[in-house]
């Protein structure tokens, strides 16, 4: 169900589009290809799916652990690691100084 969560959230966005970061577009250059890697040393197998694909796929995901008894309301908090926190916090100040300095 994690697994068809993450695909799912990544179909959708790339469907969206995606900023890489303010005024910094992603434009893809070619078709979105998913990769699965069965055996080390074998090529993997490659696949396509669209949001509707990816939606019915989480959803039998989620029917399939519900039944096993594997409780989920919906809902998800993240937690984001305290480096991380601190990453984004340098970041702002830095842009924030980068913009005084270009006044």
């Amino acid at each position: 169900m994690l697994a068809a969560l993450g695909l799912l959230g990544a179909v959708l966005t790339r469907e969206e589009g995606a900023d890489l970061r303010s005024r910094c577009q992603l434009i893809p250059t070619q078709a979105f290809l998913w990769e699965i890697m069965d055996k080390p040393g074998q090529t993997p197998s490659t696949y396509t799916i669209d949001s509707k694909a990816a939606v019915e796929l989480f959803r039998d995901s989620l029917k399939e652990a519900r039944a096993a008894g594997l409780p989920w309301d919906g809902t998800t908090t993240l937690t984001p690691h305290p480096d991380l926190v601190e990453l984004v916090r340098r970041s702002q100040v830095l842009e924030s100084q980068s913009e005084a300095e270009a006044e």
